[in-house]
C-alpha cells in the first residue's frame, strides 16, 4: 500500500524549503526601507540667487569702482575751473580779448581764464554777488560736478578791511584730468575758491584755482 504524500520525507523537505523562502523574502522587504535615503530639507519656491563674479585673472576678489564712463568727456560737462576753453566759447562766445594774452576773457571780461593745454587752471570771476551765499552759488556753477567741500576759513589783512573767504574743494574729475604737479603740495584733485571783499565794495571778485594756496 502506497504512503500518503504527507508521510513521505521529501514532501516535508519541500514544505520546509518553501516556508523558509517566504520568511527570507519578508526579511528582505523589511530591510529595503531603512536603506532608502529620504531628503528632509524643505523645498523653497524662491528662485536661486545668482552672483556675478568678474573675472580678474587672479584668485583675489577685486572691488570695481564706479566712475564716469570717460573722465575727459566728463570735463566737458561744465564751464569753469578745469574745463576746456572750447566749453567757454560754446557758452559765452569768442574771447573778448587778444588771443596772446596770459588770460583769456569771456562774456565782456566777466570771466578770465589762465589755461594749460587749453584747460582753465585759474579762473577769475568779476562777480555781481551781493553776499557770501550768492558767491558760493556762483562758485558751484563754475566747479566740476563732483566737487566736495574740504575746508572753509577766512583771512583778513592787518589794518585793512580786505577780507578773503577761502573754500577748499576736492574733485576726482580734476585729479584725472591734470598732472599732479599742477596741484602744488596739495592732494591731487584739490582746488580753491577765494571770495574777495571789503567794506567799500562788498564782494568784488571770486578766484578759483588748482591747489590750496590762497
Amino acid at each position: 500500500m502506497k504512503k500518503t504524500i504527507y508521510k513521505k520525507w521529501w514532501f516535508w523537505v519541500i514544505i520546509i524549503l518553501f516556508v523558509g523562502a517566504i520568511a527570507n523574502l519578508k526579511t528582505e522587504e523589511t530591510e529595503i526601507v531603512p536603506n532608502e535615503t529620504v531628503s528632509t530639507s524643505p523645498v523653497s519656491n524662491e528662485p536661486e540667487k545668482q552672483t556675478q563674479v568678474e573675472d580678474t585673472g587672479n584668485t583675489e576678489k577685486t572691488e570695481k569702482n564706479v566712475e564716469s564712463p570717460n573722465q575727459s568727456e566728463a570735463a566737458s560737462n561744465w564751464v569753469g575751473i578745469g574745463a576746456d576753453l572750447t566749453a567757454f566759447e560754446e557758452k559765452f562766445g569768442a574771447p573778448s580779448n587778444a588771443s596772446d594774452d596770459l588770460f583769456t576773457n569771456y562774456s565782456n571780461d566777466k570771466y578770465s581764464c589762465m589755461a594749460v593745454d587749453n584747460k582753465c587752471i585759474n579762473l577769475t570771476i568779476n562777480t555781481e554777488a551781493s553776499n557770501i551765499d550768492e558767491a558760493i552759488v556762483e562758485i558751484n556753477t563754475m566747479s566740476p560736478t563732483d566737487a566736495k567741500v574740504i575746508q572753509r576759513y577766512e583771512l583778513k589783512e592787518d589794518d585793512t578791511d580786505y577780507l578773503r573767504t577761502i573754500i577748499v574743494y576736492r574733485s576726482e574729475i580734476l585729479k584725472n584730468n591734470f598732472e599732479q604737479s599742477l596741484f602744488g603740495d596739495a592732494e591731487p584733485g584739490t582746488f580753491i575758491a577765494i571770495i574777495k571783499s571789503n567794506q567799500t565794495e562788498g564782494i568784488f571778485a571770486t578766484v578759483l584755482g588748482l591747489g590750496d594756496n590762497p
